[in-house]
């Protein structure tokens, strides 16, 4: 995506990729309106950040991933605010352990003397519900990286969602990639997830992304 032009009730506004490459991301790690809204500020030409450039986004994001909100709102939804340890086991046999835990720091001064701060950890409150998007989001980047790994006959370094090899190999290592990404785009894993949470059925999310597009994209998930 180099350019994207939208235009909703009259208001046309133009995008380049560096002006909303950083928001998108981050949407995709279910950013809320308030971060979103400042990165756009932040990432787009001077001047050019207005009223209408945030509804325009989320029709970004609709159209390139339709549903993406809704997904996002189940998904924090889906939150239990009594629950210390969520679990799922991903396609590979990994089991995945998430504590939505939070943290808050305390200072105490006992018997008045020198102050003494403390880490207080608890059960994450309703407003940090993301923690659970960010966690099945991070754990489907491990298991893309494991399979990688695994369909690749010569040595790969991984750091989060980046992958280096020797440049002889580089050709070999794409090919495997999108492979896996193809299999994920025509599979169920986010929905075997959230039934495994939910205990709820879930329906197939649809998307305008095809398997074709995947396997001859330079690297699929920009």
């Amino acid at each position: 995506m180099s350019k994207l032009q939208l235009t909703e009730n009259g208001n046309t506004k133009r995008f380049t990729r560096s002006e909303v490459k950083y928001p998108f991301m981050q949407a995709g790690y279910g950013q809320r309106e308030k971060g979103t809204k400042a990165q756009l500020e932040a990432d787009m030409a001077k001047g050019k950040y207005d009223k209408n450039t945030y509804p325009l986004f989320v029709q970004a994001v609709e159209q390139i991933v339709p549903g993406f909100y809704t997904l996002l709102e189940f998904v924090n939804d889906s939150w239990d605010p009594e629950s210390i340890l969520t679990t799922f086991v991903l396609p590979d046999g990994f089991k995945v352990q998430c504590k939505p835990t939070s943290a808050d720091w305390y200072e105490f001064k006992p018997l008045g003397l020198f102050p003494i701060t403390a880490k207080v950890g608890g059960v994450a409150k309703e407003d940090e519900t993301l923690i659970l998007w960010v966690s099945i989001i991070h754990s489907i980047d491990a298991y893309i990286a494991r399979q990688v790994i695994a369909r690749c006959d010569f040595p790969i370094i991984t750091i989060h969602d980046a992958f280096r090899c020797h440049p002889n190999n580089t050709k070999k290592m794409k090919k495997a990639y999108n492979e896996i990404m193809a299999e994920i785009n025509e599979g169920r894993l986010f929905e075997d997830i959230m039934q495994q949470i939910t205990g709820q059925t879930i329906n197939t999310i649809g998307t305008n992304i095809t398997t074709k597009d995947i396997l001859k994209a330079k690297y699929s998930i920009c």
